[in-house]
């Protein structure tokens, strides 16, 4: 069976009790995205992916996805809503690489701000990712992508 690893990543999160920034390890992995009509060899840019054993849908940010290249038109519709309230988003597809298996999945693109200091660029959450792979988080330092 396949496996591929991902060490925990030191993500800086600001502490809103005493408003300080601290580093603290979760389960994210560097992963490329690019867009479907691409190949990886195209396009290697990896971004911070929190994998989320939580949340139902994958999301990100407009901002991101323009920057990828992707074009958004008109409103955004997709209801997306969370530990961090509700928002809108527009549901677009991405190409995206775990270990040798390459992928598209469809990602909610908020209609919101990122904000460095306590959002994730990308959450992985279960649909399209934990259907392919059996994923194995160990505490505080790594997460095991098994091909399903």
């Amino acid at each position: 069976m396949k496996e591929f690893i991902f060490e925990y990543i030191l993500f800086p999160l600001v502490e809103t009790e005493s408003n300080q920034l601290i580093r603290k390890k979760r389960p994210i992995a560097l992963l490329p995205f690019v867009l479907p009509e691409m190949t990886i060899e195209d396009n290697t840019t990896r971004i911070a992916a929190l994998i989320d054993s939580g949340a139902d849908k994958s999301v990100s940010f407009k901002e991101i996805g323009e920057g990828l290249g992707l074009k958004f038109f008109g409103q955004a519709t997709e209801p997306i809503s969370g530990i961090s309230g509700e928002t809108k988003a527009w549901k677009l597809p991405i190409k995206v690489k775990i270990g040798d298996e390459e992928f598209v999945i469809e990602i909610n693109w908020m209609d919101k701000e990122m904000d460095a200091n306590s959002d994730y660029p990308f959450v992985l959450g279960r649909e399209g990712i934990f259907d392919k792979f059996d994923i194995e988080f160990k505490s505080n330092s790594k997460i095991i992508f098994r091909k399903a």
